[in-house]
């Protein structure tokens, strides 16, 4: 049987990874929407339309 502290640190570990990847997602998201809001404004034969 293993120690608690083996099992401890691994799911600190996992706990770390999966909230490090939804800050990650989190991040991508908002880029997105930033993107997303800089396109509304197109460009039109180089003539920047506003919405």
């Amino acid at each position: 049987m293993e120690n608690d502290s083996d099992w401890q640190r691994r799911s600190d570990d996992w706990v770390n990874a999966s909230h490090k990847s939804r800050l990650r997602k989190e991040k991508m998201w908002e880029d997105n929407k930033t993107k997303g809001d800089v396109q509304k404004d197109k460009v039109v034969n180089g003539v920047l339309i506003k919405k």
